[in-house]
């Protein structure tokens, strides 16, 4: 691995990782940006849309210092300011900054690949 084939984006558009529980869903989010953080090639941004923008919002330590280290490394976050008024959490935002659909849809072309969580 570590072998970098371009500039990369994560698209999170839920709280969650996949299909089933929601308990284990939550933690394999939470394992994903622990990895993200952890990685020798951050991405360039992470986008946050629907019920993702939560994940910004909670007092889940975990998910607020991996996204924060990602961010401190160089990585935009972008948070769905109609998604976060739609929950009631524009006052909430822990990290990041409040986007658009233009931006995030900017920034999806912008890079090599987009990968949806």
């Amino acid at each position: 691995m570590g072998n970098n084939t371009g500039s990369y984006a994560v698209f999170i558009g839920k709280d969650h990782v996949g299909e089933g529980d929601p308990e284990l869903g939550h933690n394999l989010v939470k394992m994903a940006i622990t990895a993200l953080s952890e990685a020798d090639d951050a991405p360039d941004a992470l986008m946050f849309m629907n019920s993702g923008v939560k994940l910004l919002c909670e007092d889940e330590e975990q998910i607020i210092n991996g996204v924060s280290s990602l961010q401190d490394a160089g990585c935009d976050i972008l948070a769905c300011g109609t998604c976060l008024d739609f929950y009631g959490l524009k006052d909430d935002l822990k990290v990041g900054d409040i986007s658009n659909m233009y931006d995030i849809l900017d920034r999806m072309r912008a890079v090599s690949k987009v990968i949806t969580l």
